[in-house]
Formats: structure tokens, C-alpha cells, sequence
């Protein structure tokens, strides 16, 4: 056999073995953005037809829950999926499910919780100090760490208390997912597992409307996963200075945590 004959099969079968690594790196996070995308525009119509009284809005909030996980879900059920596109995955999913509940209510706060937190920040604000009084539930200015840091927010930015609490929320959100997804991660070793981990925690019944208003679990439950994760790295750590620095971090975040549930 002639050395072209030989080189024919190798060079083919070197050019499959490319166009199949090339296969399995194509994303699918711009799908998946457009697909959540569409279901939060599909939820905002749904509450545009509940808002003046039409039927249907249930039948597109369901839909609009549909394209948002459906399409991730698929996607993360794949094998070949690189870790970096299922972690940006879970924290889109988790920002357009946010986005559901903000298009709700999307000039105001209205839930309950969320009313008490609102007032506390408000004092905050005008006075410059923190535990003020709140007769619709006095413990709740003795926990400021909400307030404060929506307080700092709205300083910082030039921005109404309103934004400033949406933006806050957004960014625990985002904290939330990514440390769900590097928890699971570290437990289990498959990044597979692990977005799947945590999107199965988004499709619980509490993280749509409850844990994103404006109240002091939706910060607090984010930060005491970070400490979860910290202090599972702490305890996997190999040598003294990384676990002195994961220790340390430990304690930064539980400190954050304490006074803001």
C-alpha cells in the first residue's frame, strides 16, 4: 500500500476527530439567553392581560416558565457542555426568573416584607443611621444589613431606593446561583451534576417571588451559601495559607450574614 493510501484514512479520521471536538465546544448559551428572553417577555404579557382583567394569563405565565427552564434544562442534561457555559447558564436562568418577578411589580414593592424592609431603608437614608424604629415589626431595624447595603447602593449610584434594592437583589441572585453551582460542583466533581443541582433549586416553588423581594432572606440565604462553600474549601484546603485565607473569608462573610437575618 502506498504511503498516500496509508495517509488517506489517518488524515480523515484526524479531521473527524476535529469536527467532532468542534461539535462538542459549540455553545448553546445564546439559545438559551433568547429562549429566557422570550418567556420573560411571555410573563410580561401575562401580567399585562391579568392587570386589565383578560383571560390567558395563566396559560402564558406557565409558558413563559416553560421557555425560560425548558431549553436550560436540555442543555445541561447534555454531556459535552463546558463548565464555563453551565455556570453562565445557571445565573442567566436565575436573573430571568428574577426578571418575572420584578415585570410583576415593576414600579414599586408590594409584598408585605418587602414594605417593612422598604420603610427601614428609607430611614436609613434620611437620617444616616442605622436601628431606627419600625412599628409594623420593631426586630427588623436591628437586622440591617439589607438596609445598609441598599442604602450604600442608592448613595453610591445617585439612585432611587427603589433601584437601588432591585439592583441589590439582582446581584445576590447572581452570588446565589454561582455559589449553588460551585457547591454542587465540589461535592459531587461533574459540573453536569451540578448546574443541574441548581437549576433543579430554581424550579422550587419559594425562589420565583419569595426569595426575590426585597426582604432580608433573599441576601441572607445567598451569603450563608457562600459560607457553605467557604467553608467546604476551608476544610479541603492543602496547606496553612489557604486555609487561613479561606478561613478568613469565612468569617467576613458569616459576619455579613448575621446581622442581615
Amino acid at each position: 500500500m502506498s504511503s498516500y493510501a496509508r495517509d488517506v484514512p489517518l488524515a480523515g479520521a484526524a479531521a473527524g476527530e476535529h469536527a467532532g471536538e468542534r461539535e462538542r465546544h459549540v455553545t448553546g448559551l445564546p439559545w438559551i439567553i433568547l429562549a429566557a428572553s422570550a418567556g420573560v417577555a411571555v410573563a410580561s404579557a401575562a401580567d399585562a392581560l391579568s392587570r386589565s382583567g383578560h383571560s390567558g394569563g395563566s396559560v402564558l405565565f406557565w409558558l413563559a416558565v416553560v421557555l425560560i427552564m425548558g431549553p436550560a434544562a436540555m442543555r445541561m442534561a447534555a454531556k459535552h457542555v463546558p463548565g464555563g457555559e453551565r455556570a453562565a447558564t445557571v445565573v442567566v436562568i436565575g436573573l430571568a426568573l428574577y426578571a418575572v418577578k420584578v415585570l410583576r411589580d415593576p414600579w414599586s414593592f408590594t409584598y408585605a416584607d418587602e414594605l417593612v424592609h422598604f420603610h427601614n431603608l428609607q430611614a436609613i437614608l434620611a437620617s444616616g443611621n442605622l436601628f431606627g424604629g419600625n412599628s409594623i415589626l420593631p426586630i427588623t431595624p436591628r437586622y440591617p444589613g439589607l438596609e445598609s447595603a441598599a442604602a450604600a447602593i442608592a448613595r453610591a449610584g445617585g439612585i432611587s431606593p427603589f433601584a437601588a434594592g432591585i439592583v441589590l437583589i439582582a446581584a445576590a441572585r447572581v452570588i446565589l446561583m454561582l455559589a449553588l453551582y460551585l457547591f454542587y460542583e465540589r461535592v459531587s466533581g461533574s459540573p453536569r451534576a451540578a448546574a443541574i443541582g441548581a437549576l433543579a433549586y430554581a424550579a422550587t416553588p419559594t425562589f420565583l417571588f419569595f426569595s426575590a423581594q426585597f426582604s432580608y432572606e433573599s441576601l441572607a440565604l445567598p451569603l450563608a451559601t457562600v459560607a457553605v462553600l467557604t467553608l467546604l474549601s476551608w476544610g479541603q484546603a492543602s496547606d496553612r495559607a489557604t486555609r487561613w485565607r479561606w478561613g478568613a473569608l469565612l468569617l467576613l462573610v458569616a459576619a455579613a450574614a448575621v446581622p442581615t437575618h
